[in-house]
């Protein structure tokens, strides 16, 4: 933080200190202790009160020596906010406001086409600089050619653009009253803009997509994906440094990382002997991975990352997820047609198989899952709507602690749904169509194990 010159504004103090009632007394409590606190927070009653606040701040904001989006309302009483619980990982004791986007207008300069690494050919706009938000915004999303079309976003258009979230710019809608006559409709190249391959779209798509296995900008993206967070977690593996390793002819694809060393590293220009050091340990410490983020890391179209815990829970080893048929795949829980023919297809694919093979032969092992046994073994849970005393990622955990299984969906081999406050629809209807049991919160409390 010293070296970046970060600092923070401490929000909560975690403690079961007596006498700390509210939460602005945990705003003082951290004040005392040295900690920065946010000096502008209130303690207001009642809706009016809230909605005064938050009109007074919509414009004292943009004073601010920092950027804010919005405003969170709390529960005063400590006692009171641990009650009303937590509904997945939001307190149902505080809500967010956000303030309006803000916006501006400028000129589109030109339309260009970006390559996911689906192959996904996504159109964005080229903008005349403009501020917004607290940045300067150049480019903007324009999500697919149906969009583009259907706002009538021309090149040279006056557009007005904002930051969804205050983060990412998206162009809002022209301005069709400030044309000139000299703005040009955009069209799809018919070709990718990286490898010059023929672009195509399925019917059924809004998408058009490069379907060349080989682009780089695929590859790219695939390997960014394969070390992100939520896959292989790879530290110092980002956009930067996988473009730098690309255009070195280090690696060719994200099974290359696990080959390289301090120096072949150190002699990048982004590397001195320190980082390069760090980014070859970080990648060595992830030859074992648990079998779903590994999954996950794959890319297989269609397979985020709750459909791999399926997969990675169903099939136990890379062994036998490898040999697995259609029909195999069509049996595990919450997996449809789509998913399955998408992961066969992954499978069957001597690319793909190749690319497994090679990441076995440079030493990354998934690890197995071992499934506990215990007095849920056997048993598989739904949980739909909101549990007043758990989340549900902790009944998730405390059902497969115990043995059990907790399913994203309802399945024919679903034994219980456990229906909360405001349940789903859907849910409630395919429990219907299974016959399966739905119990009340507090039967399901009685059939965990006490801890």
């Amino acid at each position: 933080m010293a070296e970046r010159r970060l600092s923070f504004h401490a929000y909560a103090v975690v403690t079961d200190e007596s006498g700390i009632r509210t939460h602005a007394e945990e705003h003082e409590l951290a004040h005392n202790l040295g900690f920065m606190v946010e000096p502008h927070s209130q303690v207001v009653r009642g809706v009016e009160g809230i909605m005064r606040f938050i009109e007074q701040w919509d414009e004292k904001r943009k004073q601010l020596p920092y950027g804010t989006d919005g405003a969170v309302i709390t529960v005063q009483d400590r006692a009171a906010y641990q009650a009303l619980g937590v509904v997945g990982k939001a307190p149902r004791g505080s809500i967010a406001y956000k303030f309006a986007a803000e916006q501006a207008t400028t000129r589109v300069r030109d339309i260009q086409v970006s390559i996911g690494r689906t192959g996904a050919a996504t159109p964005f706009a080229v903008l005349e600089p403009v501020p917004i938000a607290g940045s300067t915004v150049g480019m903007a999303t324009l999500h697919n050619a149906g969009e583009v079309a259907r706002k009538d976003i021309r090149i040279g258009d006056t557009v007005i653009v904002q930051k969804a979230g205050d983060v990412i710019p998206e162009v809002v809608q022209s301005l069709p009253k400030l044309r000139t006559g000299r703005e040009r409709v955009f069209t799809m190249p018919k070709n990718c803009p990286v490898c010059a391959r023929p672009l195509a779209k399925r019917p059924e798509e809004a998408v058009w997509r490069c379907v060349n296995f080989d682009c780089p900008a695929l590859e790219r993206g695939r390997t960014i994906h394969f070390a992100s967070k939520d896959a292989f977690d790879i530290e110092g593996v980002g956009e930067k440094n996988v473009d730098a390793l690309l255009d070195a002819g280090l690696i060719k694809d994200a099974a290359d990382l696990f080959t390289l060393t301090y120096e072949q590293v150190v002699e990048l220009d982004r590397f001195a002997e320190v980082s390069a050091r760090k980014l070859v340990a970080s990648i060595a410490a992830k030859r074992e991975v648990s079998f779903d983020r590994f999954i996950y890391g794959l890319g297989i179209r269609h397979v985020g990352q709750q459909t791999a815990r399926d997969l990675a829970d169903h099939f136990g080893t890379l062994a036998r997820f490898r040999q697995a048929t259609l029909e195999d795949l069509q049996e595990v829980p919450g997996i449809g047609t789509v998913v399955a023919d998408s992961v066969h297809a992954w499978l069957n694919s001597k690319r793909h198989q190749a690319f497994l093979q090679k990441l076995h032969d440079n030493g990354v092992r998934p690890q197995a899952v071992k499934h506990v046994r215990g007095p849920l073994t056997g048993i598989s849970f739904v949980v739909t709507g909101t549990l007043s005393a758990l989340s549900r990622e902790k009944a998730g955990e405390r059902i497969t602690a115990a043995g059990g299984k907790l399913q994203s969906s309802v399945t024919k081999e679903t034994t219980y749904v456990v229906v909360g406050d405001d349940p789903g629809a859907n849910k409630i209807k395919q429990a219907e169509k299974y016959g399966t049991k739905q119990i009340d919160e507090d039967t399901f409390m009685k059939l965990l194990p006490s801890r």
